[in-house]
């Protein structure tokens, strides 16, 4: 948003003793505690979150775009989507989750190929933000996998889309072959980002 351009105001007037908190910042940081602020003191407190940017850019999502892997618009996230009303205020609902697998022996080189599967499978405007894989370096038989969205809720319709779930059959099968069992889901809500 624009310094000259005034961000959306909360709903309705608030009586005199509830406390204003101005968050400079919409990055993980000023996000995360708009979200904080607006959860632990619920109607304590009315906070208005300015940036001087119309939407959200995560960080690592930016050398997708250098590198020609995507495009701009593609790894943005309007601070309004990223936003839910809850009476007079405004929270952050960003959301990601850890998918934590073991690969088969000897399967390694199959990674490369379920990864471009599940590239594939992605629709535009499905709330994804960044998908990245890690092995543990102590075990690599160990993968772990970090998905992020702009919100809980675009993830969950995101799994509900017919035309990625179809794409993702071959990666079923894949993911078959290469893993051992069913992989680990565990929901996570952002408390801290620094970026130096």
């Amino acid at each position: 948003m624009r310094p000259d351009v005034q961000m959306k105001a909360p709903v309705g007037l608030r009586e005199e003793s509830v406390m204003r908190v101005l968050v400079l910042g919409a990055g993980f940081g000023g996000l995360e505690l708009a979200t904080r602020l607006s959860e632990e003191l619920d109607d304590e407190v009315e906070i208005v979150l300015i940036d001087q940017a119309d939407a959200f850019v995560f960080g690592f999502s930016k050398l997708d775009v250098m590198f020609g892997r995507t495009v701009a618009e593609a790894v943005r996230a309007p601070l309004e989507a990223n936003m839910v009303c809850h009476s007079t205020e405004w929270r952050a609902s960003m959301w990601a989750q850890l998918i934590t697998t073991r690969l088969k022996p000897g399967k390694d080189q199959e990674l490369p190929k379920l990864f471009d599967q599940l590239k594939a499978t992605e629709q535009p405007g499905s709330g994804l933000l960044r998908s990245t894989a890690y092995r543990d370096q102590k075990d690599p038989s160990r993968l772990y996998m970090l998905v992020i969205f702009e919100s809980e809720e675009k993830a969950r319709a995101r799994e509900q889309d017919e035309r990625r779930q179809e794409g993702l059959a071959s990666a079923r099968a894949t993911m078959a072959e290469v893993f051992e069992g069913a992989p680990e889901f565990v929901d996570l809500t952002m408390v801290n980002d620094f970026v130096p």
